[in-house]
C-alpha cells in the first residue's frame, strides 16, 4: 500500500544520508561491507 511505498522511500533516504555522512567523515561501520 501506499503506507509501504512511503516507509520503503524513508529508509531509501536514510541509508543515502548514511552513505554520505560515512563518506563525509569517515566513519567506519564495521557492519556495513561497502565504503
Amino acid at each position: 500500500g501506499v503506507s509501504h511505498f512511503k516507509a520503503e522511500k524513508l529508509t531509501g533516504i536514510n541509508r543515502t544520508v548514511i552513505k554520505r555522512i560515512v563518506l563525509k567523515y569517515g566513519l567506519d561501520y564495521p557492519s556495513s561491507p561497502a565504503k
